[in-house]
C-alpha cells in the first residue's frame, strides 16, 4: 500500500490530518493564486470496492479542506490572481471556479 504524505510548502498548513480515511487520496497537481489561496487536484480511491473519484482540495486563508468529488480523475489545475481556477480531468472534463463559488 502506498501512503500519501502532505508536505508543508512555503509555510502552508499540511492537509494530511483532514484526509478521508475510507480511502486513499493522491494529489496530482497544485496551483496557488496567492500565498493563502490555492487548489490541489487528484484522485480518491475507496478502500472498499475500489471506486475512484476526482478530488479537489482548496486552501482558503491557510486552511485546506476538501472542496468536492467528481466521477472522473482530475489531472491538472491552474489558478489566476483574481481567484479563478481551472482544473482538467479525464475524458476532457473541465472545472472552473470563480472567486469562491466552488468548482463547476
Amino acid at each position: 500500500m502506498v501512503g500519501v504524505v502532505a508536505v508543508s510548502l512555503l509555510g502552508l498548513t499540511p492537509i494530511a490530518s483532514d484526509f478521508d480515511t475510507s480511502g486513499v487520496s493522491v494529489l496530482f497537481a497544485v496551483a496557488m493564486s496567492s500565498p493563502r489561496q490555492g487548489w490541489a487536484v487528484g484522485s480518491f480511491e475507496r478502500n472498499q470496492g475500489g471506486q475512484t473519484a476526482g478530488i479537489v482540495w482548496a486552501d482558503e486563508g491557510g486552511r485546506w479542506a476538501e472542496e468536492g468529488r467528481w466521477p472522473w480523475d482530475l489531472n491538472g489545475v491552474a489558478a489566476l490572481p483574481d481567484g479563478q481556477a481551472w482544473a482538467v480531468g479525464d475524458s476532457g472534463h473541465i472545472l472552473h471556479e470563480i472567486a469562491g463559488t466552488g468548482p463547476r
